[in-house]
């Protein structure tokens, strides 16, 4: 959980230079854990697959999420996962791109 703890750090300090009405939501697979902590954003909200497909939650929380008229980013090299989160008019980018982006400028 190492890593996982590092990309919300690096997230959490992304988010806190984007606009306020900017939210990110972390979809893991797995069983919850705590990876909470006094860095992490309250504007991040974490999700974990528990038995279910992380991809499933994800195009889930796309489709809630335009829904509700937001803006929605998937990031993932998984071609179908991308495929399906277009069908919900989300914007897909690689994790290569994110990081960049997170390190140097706004999504």
């Amino acid at each position: 959980d190492e890593a996982a703890l590092y990309f919300i750090e690096k997230i959490s300090t992304w988010i806190a230079r984007q606009s306020i009405s900017t939210t990110v939501e972390i979809v893991f697979d797995g069983i919850f854990r705590s990876l909470r902590t006094k860095l992490t954003s309250e504007r991040i909200q974490l999700f974990f697959s528990d038995h279910e497909s992380a991809d499933n939650i994800i195009i889930e929380r796309a489709r809630a999420s335009h829904y509700l008229k937001k803006i929605v980013l998937v990031v993932t090299w998984d071609q179908d996962l991308a495929k399906a989160a277009r069908a919900e008019e989300a914007r897909v980018i690689g994790p290569d791109q994110l990081w960049k982006q997170i390190n140097y400028e706004k999504i």
